[in-house]
C-alpha cells in the first residue's frame, strides 16, 4: 500500500489546455482523489500484512484491496473551491488502491444536480464530449471533464457526493461470499 504524495504529469508540445479555449473561457484544474487512513498524531497509517497466515501469490510489500477512511483530494481533506460563473475544466484521477469513486456535483439548496462534460480519459479525448449526470471512476482511471458553473446563482454551494460502497459494488456487508455457488 503506498498512499502518500501523489502527483500527475501531462506532456504536451502546446499548452493544450491553453489552445483549445478562448482566452477566460475556462480554468483548468488537476485533481487527484486518494484514501488514506491517519493515525491519532495526524501521521499517515500504513497497514501490515499478515505474517502469520502470508498469501504466497502478494509480494510482501503489497497490501492488497486497502480501503482508507478518508478520502483526500490533492492531499487535502474537505477541500473547497470558489468558482466563478464559468467553466472549469477538471482533469480527474483515482490515486486510490482500491476504492471507486461515483460522484454527483449536488448543490446545496436542494435542487439539480450540474452536469459533467467528459471530454478524455485515460485513453486520450473522446471523439465527442459526452454530459454526464454522474462519474464512476475506478482505481487508476483518469476523467478529463468540464463543469459549467456560468449559470449558477452568484454564493450557490455544491457538494461533490460519492456514494460507492468499498468493495464495490456490494461493500462489506453485502458482498457474495465466493465460495459459495
Amino acid at each position: 500500500y503506498v498512499n502518500g504524495q501523489a502527483g500527475s504529469i501531462y506532456k504536451q508540445g502546446i499548452p493544450l489546455a491553453n489552445a483549445m479555449r478562448k482566452p477566460g473561457e475556462w480554468q483548468v484544474y488537476d485533481v487527484i482523489w486518494t484514501a488514506p487512513t491517519f493515525n491519532a498524531d495526524g501521521s499517515m497509517f500504513f497497514p501490515v500484512r499478515d505474517w502469520e497466515d502470508p498469501d504466497p501469490r502478494v509480494p510482501p510489500v503489497w497490501s492488497p484491496e486497502f480501503f482508507g477512511s478518508t478520502i483526500t483530494v490533492n492531499g487535502k481533506v474537505w477541500p473547497f473551491l470558489e468558482v466563478e460563473p464559468r467553466k472549469y475544466r477538471f482533469r480527474i484521477v483515482n490515486g486510490s488502491n482500491a476504492r471507486f469513486y461515483h460522484v454527483r456535483l449536488v448543490p446545496e439548496a436542494g435542487s439539480d444536480g450540474l452536469p459533467f462534460v467528459m471530454i478524455g480519459s485515460e485513453a486520450g479525448f473522446l471523439p465527442r464530449p459526452t454530459e454526464l449526470g454522474d462519474l464512476l471512476i475506478a482505481p487508476a482511471e483518469r476523467f478529463d471533464v468540464i463543469v459549467d458553473f456560468s449559470r449558477c446563482t452568484p454564493g450557490e454551494r455544491f457538494v461533490m457526493t460519492n456514494d460507492a460502497l468499498a468493495p464495490y459494488p456490494f461493500g462489506p456487508d453485502d458482498a457474495p461470499d465466493p465460495t459459495q455457488p
